[in-house]
This record gives C-alpha cells, structure tokens and sequence, in this order.
C-alpha cells in the first residue's frame, strides 16, 4: 500500500535547531516544502549561517519543494473563493540542485547572482 507523504514547511530557524536525526526522518517520510521567502532568507543570511543550514539540507535534485509566496496563496484564495486546500497549486514546478559551495562559510556570492536573488 502506497502512503501519501504528509505536508511539512520548514523554513531557517527549524534547519538550525533541529537535530541530524530529526532532519534525517523528515526527509525520509515527509514531503518538505520551503516558501519563497525563506529560500531567500537562506540564501542572503550571514555566510555562517547560511552553510550550516545547507549542509542539513539533502543533496541532489529537489532537495525541498518550494512554495509560492505566501501572497499568491491569498490571491488564489481570493480569487476562488475558498481555502487553498491543495498545496500542489502553489508548488513552483521547476528542477533544481543547490550550488555545493553554499555549505562553505567562505563562499561569496557574487554581485551578479545577487542581483538575480532580488528577482
């Protein structure tokens, strides 16, 4: 019998406070969802900050779904009239790998690419 995973967003403070474990079991049973906002925040936060909780992160393709703004999921509600109840409609469907060297507290991003974060 096929489970369907449950639903978790996590966002900064929860990658560094939870543990390797919990993280670990997360992952594995769960299906992990990351707004917008808070790839920002991961991506703009202190260089210390920023490696250590992409290390938490798993590797490869798709490591957590990201999420539509919390603003275009009030807009959907808005606009249907009705609770979101089904994530999936703001689910940004892309393929993605995160860049190896977020986990080095010496890596700079650059003006360029930090100009692409601020789109």
């Amino acid at each position: 019998m096929n489970v369907a995973k449950t639903d978790v967003v996590i966002d900064k403070s929860f990658l560094q406070g939870a543990s390797k474990d919990t993280l670990q079991l997360l992952f594995k049973n769960h299906r992990v969802l990351m707004t917008h906002g808070n790839f920002y925040e991961l991506l703009t936060t202190k260089p210390i900050e920023r490696a250590c909780c992409f290390k938490r992160l798993p590797k490869g393709e798709n490591p957590v779904e990201k999420v539509e703004p919390v603003g275009s999921i009030l807009r959907w509600e808005v606009k249907n009239q009705r609770p979101l109840l089904n994530i999936d409609h703001v689910i940004i469907q892309d393929s993605f790998n995160f860049n190896q060297r977020l986990v080095n507290e010496n890596f700079i991003i650059e003006e360029e690419q930090a100009r692409h974060l601020e789109d």
